[in-house]
């Protein structure tokens, strides 16, 4: 298998992870959305330092690449903190679709910085795209029904931008794990103090939907076992290619979302009142 066709199958991969993962976010409940994204980062970390580690590629950048790092950094924070509190104010389907409007903020991105082209067709995707996200953000006075939203399309921005980030530091040569490692610890600094003064403690079935989420962690990470050393999916791909391959966990959350109707269908059967005959 060729290094492109792994880097598609990388990116498939995360996308699975990524699809499960929000799912157990929006099914963890009432946990503050900084605590829930602490606890994913941390988990990155823990796995990018392993992959560190083993590889024996080391713990430093080129000093060139640290001010696209940090931007990384900043941006993925950010971001992921907007997806996760979007996730846990709104319908799965609406914040996932919000979010996946990381792949036009790419092609945006990647035209204006790294002076990749843009077709006619894409031009006008993008326009569908921003079309469409307004049903879903449906912009009004109301701040209390409009934030969740707004704070997703946020989200989807900042994830663009740091996709774009990545793929930039893909072509200055900086390593994969290096590259998630640096972010997921940066995002967890970030997020302790709020741990630090109002962490809330953990119910058993929170605590299992979490240990869920190391899983779909691993396997978003475990492309770095598939690629060579220093390249991952979207250090391997230009943009263009990648968002076409992002929209996969929208294809897997979709029917997550079909499961989880059908599901709470069968709960609303189960406690609605009998009728005698």
């Amino acid at each position: 298998m060729n290094t492109k066709n792994k880097a598609i199958v990388c990116i498939l991969i995360s996308a699975f992870g990524f699809s499960i993962m929000n799912l157990c976010v929006k099914l963890s409940g009432d946990l503050p959305s900084i605590e829930k994204s602490f606890f994913r980062n941390l988990v990155a970390a823990i796995i990018a330092f392993i992959l560190l580690y083993r590889s024996k590629a080391g713990f430093s950048c080129k000093k060139e690449n640290l001010p696209a790092l940090i931007l990384r950094a900043v941006l993925g924070t950010i971001g992921i903190f907007c997806n996760f509190y979007a996730l846990s104010h709104m319908v799965l389907s609406d914040a996932s679709m919000l979010n996946k409007l990381s792949p036009f903020f790419t092609l945006i991105f990647s035209y204006i910085f790294l002076k990749e082209k843009l077709s006619p067709f894409q031009c006008i995707a993008i326009v569908i795209a921003f079309i469409g996200s307004l049903f879903i953000i449906k912009p009004s006075f109301d701040l209390t029904a409009t934030f969740p939203a707004l704070c997703g399309f946020i989200g989807g921005v900042c994830a663009g931008g740091a996709y774009t980030c990545v793929r930039y530091l893909g072509i200055k040569g900086e390593k994969g794990p290096f590259i998630v490692f640096f972010f997921s610890a940066f995002s967890c600094l970030a997020a302790l103090p709020y741990i630090i003064f109002f962490f809330e403690p953990m119910t058993l079935q929170q605590f299992l939907i979490l240990i869920h989420r190391l899983g779909c962690k691993f396997l978003q990470y475990r492309e770095q076992y598939l690629m060579p050393p220093g390249h991952h999916g979207i250090t391997v791909l230009n943009c263009h290619d990648t968002c076409h391959f992002l929209y996969g966990d929208v294809r897997i959350g979709s029917g997550c979302v079909v499961l989880g109707i059908l599901d709470r269908r069968a709960q609303i059967a189960d406690h609605a009142p009998h009728q005698s005959l």
